[in-house]
């Protein structure tokens, strides 16, 4: 597989386009290379949503034409996922949908606040829309990297009361 971050340009945010994505695609094809997958990696997705382009609308239109031309070309789409980091979900926009945030260790990019995965309401829109992506858009495979760390929070307490026990469930 081979995978790509455009260019970072700070405040959490890269360079990232459906027209920069078929460029690159059309260069690997152009030289002869096919590797099985091509992976759209970090900065792709919109923070404040669950894994939509950043230039997408809520269908996933535009990234079902992108996967139908990768497909054209002999390559499947893999997408890049985390919940943590510079690029991970905007935490204002996870509280604003009532999902709890928490402490944890992070990254060498950020230590802090982090969404809490073991919510059953967030497992559940992060299932369904896992789901979209392989059903409708058409991936078949998810990278992820190891910046992906785990939070807890006192709801949790109980049962996961440090983030080891949260990266052990």
């Amino acid at each position: 597989s081979v995978g790509w971050s455009t260019k970072y340009l700070g405040n959490r945010e890269y360079i990232d386009s459906f027209e920069t994505n078929e460029v690159y695609a059309d260069a690997l094809a152009e030289v002869g290379l096919k590797p099985d997958w091509l992976a759209l990696d970090a900065g792709w997705f919109d923070r404040r949503t669950m894994y939509r382009h950043k230039e997408d609308d809520e269908q996933d239109s535009r990234l079902v034409e992108f996967t139908e031309g990768l497909r054209k070309r002999g390559f499947k789409l893999s997408l890049w996922i985390t919940h943590n980091g510079p690029v991970g979900f905007d935490t204002d926009w996870i509280q604003e949908h009532g999902w709890k945030v928490g402490e944890g260790p992070g990254t060498p990019y950020k230590n802090g606040t982090f969404v809490v995965m073991m919510q059953p309401s967030f497992e559940e829109a992060l299932g369904k829309r896992l789901e979209q992506l392989v059903t409708n858009v058409g991936v078949g495979h998810f990278k992820i990297d190891w910046d992906n760390d785990a939070a807890t929070h006192p709801d949790f307490r109980e049962e996961y009361p440090t983030p080891d026990h949260v990266r052990e469930a």
